[in-house]
């Protein structure tokens, strides 16, 4: 695409970019960086899922540290952006409380009467 149509006025895309302040060098920069974020992410969540049949109830920091210092995998992102990519992929551990019940509720009952 080499032009914009706004309002029967055509704009080339270098003035496009010289409008929003960029140019065309940063925007591809800026998707090639997505695209080697999105290459290592993708790579992170399949090494993530191999481990998470051997220890599925491990969590994400404790994974994080185990793939890091006993797999020898040198993983590109931190421990926080790590937690965040499993979050929104929906790899994190679901919590089981278990609660303990202290009274059965009868006692009140029995006070109303």
């Amino acid at each position: 695409m080499t032009h914009i149509r706004h309002k029967e006025r055509i704009y080339s895309m270098e003035a496009f970019y010289k409008e929003i302040g960029t140019s065309r060098q940063l925007v591809w920069q800026m998707v090639k960086r997505k695209n080697a974020e999105k290459v290592v992410e993708d790579k992170i969540v399949d090494l993530v899922c191999e481990w998470r049949k051997i220890h599925p109830q491990m969590g994400s920091r404790s994974l994080y540290y185990t793939l890091q210092n006993h797999a020898g995998i040198e993983l590109s992102i931190g421990v926080n952006k790590f937690e965040t990519l499993m979050r929104d992929r929906g790899l994190l551990v679901k919590r089981n409380k278990k609660w303990t019940k202290t009274s059965d509720g009868l006692v009140k009952k029995i006070i109303q009467i």
